[in-house]
């Protein structure tokens, strides 16, 4: 890593406390009863929050529904430091298993390549 790359990753690792910042994940199978999940059905939860922007939270679920369609619910609630209640949207989409095929390998990708820039630690000598 040259120095101008660890100034600005020191830089980013300075605006990231200072912003407090906090993330979360959680996955889940989506069904009637908890403990029979419909086939293929499921979507994952983030969370994340500092002190300038307030608490963020996206929920994607994904089912499959008739005539071979992928159903996409995504409900996005935000809520600014000094709001007094979060806001929220929800839409639901269809979306052919083509597309969330796509979709998975772009995310894929970025997962990949998020994980090589992640900074290593320097051994000691």
């Amino acid at each position: 890593m040259s120095e101008r790359e660890s100034d600005a990753l020191g830089w980013v690792l300075e605006q990231r406390m200072q912003r407090q910042e906090i993330s979360s994940h959680e996955t889940y199978a989506i069904g009637a009863r908890p403990e029979r999940p419909l086939q293929a059905a499921g979507g994952i939860t983030l969370k994340s929050s500092d002190n300038v922007l307030g608490q963020r939270e996206l929920e994607f679920d994904v089912r499959p529904v008739i005539l071979g369609q992928v159903e996409v619910c995504v409900r996005l609630t935000t809520q600014a430091p000094d709001a007094a209640r979060p806001h929220s949207k929800r839409a639901f989409l269809h979306a052919s298993p083509a597309a969330m095929r796509e979709l998975a390998w772009q995310l894929l990708d970025t997962a990949d390549r998020a994980e090589q820039i992640k900074p290593r630690p320097k051994p000691v000598r």
